[in-house]
């Protein structure tokens, strides 16, 4: 008794309480097609230099528009421009300029919200700094003339430059360079000018009938690098100019042909540019096109064993021209070479400091897991005489990850510290000693990221460098977990400066300054404090920490919880403490935000579409592998889901997703993978299993991940067991492929461009014209032995030999155009399938490639539906499955209707 008049409580409360929630939800339309193109979003943001105001960018807000809004981070100011998404502050952040979406320039007055409109503006550009606010811009004059308009935004002043192409400021505000003489025929007069924006002096650098196609200023702004192109294609046709401020005219640094520059050699387009001081010009090399071909010649090709690169990747690799880094001396024009034929600098980041080295990257085939002799060797080269020294000769790398990646030079450039991916440890070459050391031996932790732990060794991916101690004292590196701060010299004992709390409480941490590896952090001074990116792999929580370095505490705590706000790095405002950051869950649309110490949070943006639909939930569900061991995985539930009803399952996979817990999936056409927000608000139930493999038995580990879960979800009271379905696309195209034929637990299933046959797959070659053999022996399918010797392998994992076992019907989407799985993956097992009298589509667009855009998207959504819901739901079948669409009818008939006649497919 006590419990049911508990019960009517809670009944008589909900009412009370909340009468309003479920008929409202009940009430909310599904999402479908018609929404895909409308779908709001946000889009990229920036701060003005004092942190008062923040630009952002809506797309489709209103419905076909794109909108600009600007909004005060301290009040409820906002204002909101229609027809554009692109805007700028001015260096002094009193102004905004952005374009219409005609062909006006609107400059607006922050604090007088005033507006004044240009029109026929071609472009437009401001300084980055500089208290001065100057707006330059192109305005049309006549259809042959364009004319360049210099503004100062505070007094309204402007001066007519006359006629221009190319323009743009330094970084202070206190020069402008433009190109004067827009005519296009060879007799046009073209010039150089260099305005100083702070006397007004307009003197011209440069005269000349050939063209200025790239500019870049110093970092003081007071010197200019720029290259005369002439596009006759003739000997000495490019030149590369200096001028400093102060010269009379620009001087010639190096023309084609000039010292040390190889008489094979020409100078590129690309934009030349300076190191910090200013001594040196870094700029581009390419090779003369050559052409020798003989009347006689047979057009052929001659594959070689020894070949480092296969012919199919060396043709495609020498439609584009090669190009090398070189360097110029500004005072003696003494030019150096730093690339050679077959290298790459490993990072470029470095080249604008007033650093002595570089770092190449030598060699690097693609067969590099088994050629010894093909794989990279890391040099260290000298900048000021060309002088080189072997920091590691033959790194045992794969494709798809690249010495250029894990090679990094201190900033005071006393050393290079790498990841070795056999050894398992990071280790550092003294470049004055030429000495190797292994800097991190004995810790007890794995540098590897755990997302790619079963790969072969030589292919595991470091998590990362985070940074350096000031006067290259340390260097900071990650574990799975934590941060450590190790001494490069192997003098100090290394340090975990997060105190082990990552790995004791399950938390990922990382310097909150952008992907490692890619964004170095340099020089952390003594005591600095450090904001930290923190994510748990077990709740899937994200947020921020801080840390002191050389503090002995533990990190504190700033935000935690259920959202994910990692994808974006914060923003920070150039003057002032005010930071902007993006916070998304699967339930709440992302949005901006603004803090000042990541504890408390002002919201900018409140853009959330998916409250006006039957949306989704998203929940992590723990289950036990045939093993005993815990896998994870996401399911999505409709926003009206009823523990009365039973709901069809889909499962769709690719490696591991759950990390994506609090990810926002936005409605869409399904390009490749089933869109989840749009089968779910439609009354699916989605789960994402994470998939762990054994080497050797890729199949069988989908199988076994993908199985399991299917028969733990199944005996929930709210899940159809007769009525569940799979997707893969690619690899999880493959793996569907697997499942169907070891496997009949699933009443439909769907793959995109999956492959089907490991044997004809392994001796492949790929779109890129690369070898497809690191695939199966290293890389994603896992089976780390060649065909000959372990066939039974490449044998038990090839769905196609055993698609005498399918029962489950089976649509399959293949494309001629797809250049990483070969069409003829998806004919072997649809012919298969057909011989064997199985119920089988194949799906092949025209305009497909490894997956489909635009309108083909969405006949693939509609055909991906339709073949579910017959499936799963018990609607009556499309007519293209059960009469199908003969050849001479296609792109005339779709066939969407459906079928009442009674006929089955």
């Amino acid at each position: 008794m006590k419990s049911f008049f508990l019960l009517i409580y809670f009944v008589s409360i909900t009412n009370v309480l909340f009468p309003q929630i479920l008929p409202e939800v009940m009430r909310k339309p599904i999402i479908d097609s018609s929404v895909f193109s409308k779908w709001p979003s946000l889009g990229l943001a920036s701060f003005s230099r004092d942190g008062n105001y923040v630009l952002y960018a809506l797309e489709n807000v209103p419905i076909g528009n794109q909108s600009l809004v600007i909004q005060s981070t301290h009040a409820t100011w906002k204002r909101t421009i229609i027809g554009c998404s692109k805007a700028n502050f001015s260096g002094n952040s009193r102004w905004v300029v952005y374009r219409t979406s005609g062909d006006s320039l609107c400059i607006f007055s922050i604090k007088q919200e005033s507006r004044l409109y240009i029109p026929g503006v071609i472009s437009y550009a401001l300084p980055k700094n500089g208290e001065e606010a100057w707006l330059a811009y192109l305005v049309r004059k006549t259809d042959s003339e364009n004319q360049l308009i210099l503004r100062n935004l505070d007094n309204g002043q402007e001066k007519n430059l006359g006629p221009s192409g190319q323009y743009f400021f330094n970084d202070s505000g206190s020069v402008l360079a433009f190109n004067g003489g827009a005519g296009q025929d060879s007799n046009t007069v073209h010039s150089l000018h260099w305005l100083g924006l702070n006397d007004g002096e307009d003197k011209v650098i440069w005269q000349g009938v050939k063209q200025i196609v790239s500019y870049n200023f110093d970092e003081t702004g007071n010197q200019l690098a720029f290259i005369e192109e002439n596009s006759g294609g003739k000997k000495d046709s490019n030149v590369l100019w200096y001028y400093q401020s102060g010269l009379i005219k620009a001087e010639v640094v190096i023309h084609d042909g000039g010292l040390g520059i190889d008489s094979n050699m020409e100078i590129c387009n690309e934009t030349p540019m300076f190191n910090r001081d200013g001594k040196r010009i870094f700029f581009k090399l390419t090779e003369r096109k050559v052409s020798k071909v003989s009347i006689e010649a047979v057009k052929m090709d001659v594959w070689h064993y020894k070949d480092n690169q296969v012919q199919s990747f060396q043709l495609l690799r020498d439609l584009w021209p090669k190009s090398f880094m070189a360097v110029v001396e500004v005072s003696s024009h003494r030019v150096l070479r730093l690339e050679r034929d077959g290298e790459e600098i490993c990072s470029t980041n470095h080249l604008e400091d007033d650093n002595n080295y570089i770092i190449v990257n030598q060699g690097g085939g693609r067969d590099t897991w088994w050629w010894t002799e093909t794989s990279p060797s890391v040099w260290l080269v000298d900048i000021r005489d060309g002088s080189r020294q072997l920091v590691k000769k033959h790194i045992p790398y794969g494709y798809g990850w690249s010495a250029s990646f894990d090679f990094q030079l201190s900033p005071k450039e006393r050393y290079i510290v790498y990841y070795d991916p056999v050894e398992r440890n990071y280790f550092s070459y003294e470049i004055s000693m030429r000495t190797t050391r292994n800097i991190t031996k004995g810790i007890n932790v794995s540098w590897r990221n755990s997302l790619h732990d079963d790969l072969e060794p030589f292919l595991g991916v470091p998590v990362g460098i985070g940074g350096w101690v000031i006067e290259d004292r340390g260097v900071l590196v990650y574990d799975n977990y934590d941060i450590w701060e190790v001494d490069p010299a192997g003098l100090k004992k290394p340090v975990n400066i997060t105190r082990g709390f990552g790995q004791a409480h399950n938390l990922k941490f990382r310097l909150a300054n952008g992907e490692p590896i890619f964004d170095i952090v340099k020089e952390l001074i003594p005591h600095a404090s450090l904001l930290l990116s923190t994510f748990s792999p077990v709740t899937k929580w994200s947020g921020f920490y801080r840390k002191t370095l050389d503090d002995e505490g533990m990190p504190e705590l700033l935000t935690m919880g259920p959202y994910n706000w990692r994808s974006m790095a914060p923003l920070k405002a150039q003057d002032a403490e005010a930071w902007l950051v993006k916070r998304m869950s699967a339930g709440e649309a992302p949005n901006y935000f603004v803090t000042s110490d990541f504890k408390s949070y002002r919201t900018i943006s409140e853009l959330q579409p998916q409250k006006a639909y039957n949306w989704l939930t998203a929940e992590l569900v723990t289950w036990p592998l045939p093993d005993g061991t815990l896998s994870q995985g996401i399911l999505y539930k409709p926003e009206n889901f009823n523990l009365s009803k039973k709901y069809p399952i889909i499962f769709n996979y690719y490696e591991r997703k759950s990390d994506g817990l609090f990810e926002y999936l936005e409605p869409a056409a399904s390009r490749d993978n089933i869109n989840i927000p749009y089968f779910v608000s439609k009354g699916y139930l989605v789960f994402l299993p994470d998939i762990y493999y054994r080497m050797g038995y890729t199949g069988e580990s989908a199988l076994r991940a993908v199985e399991s879960a299917a028969r733990y979800l199944s005996r929930k009271s709210w899940v159809d067991g007769n009525h569940m379905g799979i997707q893969g696309h690619s690899f999880g195209g493959y793996e569907t492929n697997y499942i169907v034929t070891h496997s009949h637990l699933f009443a439909a299933a769907a793959e995109a461009a999956g492959p089907t046959d490991f044997i004809s797959g392994y001796g492949g070659i790929r779109g890129e014209g690369i070898s497809s053999q690191y695939l199966y022996e290293v890389l994603q399918n896992r089976l780390r032995f060649t065909l000959w010797q372990r066939p039974d392998l490449y044998i038990s994992n090839s769905p196609v030999l055993k698609a005498d076992q399918v029962r489950t019907p089976l649509l399959m989407m293949h494309n001629k155009g797809d250049g990483y799985v070969p069409f003829a993956q998806g004919m072997e097992l649809f012919m298969a399938l057909r011989r064997l009298g199985k119920r089988v589509w194949l799906l092949q667009y025209d305009e497909g490639g490894h997956n489909v855009l635009g309108k083909n998207a969405v006949d693939y959504t509609v055909r991906l539906n339709q073949f579910f819901d017959y499936y799963l739901k018990g609607a009556l079948p499309p007519l293209w499955m059960t009469e199908g669409i003969p050849a001479r009818l296609r792109g005339i008939q779709t066939r969407y209707s459906l079928d009442s006649s009674g006929k089955k497919p």
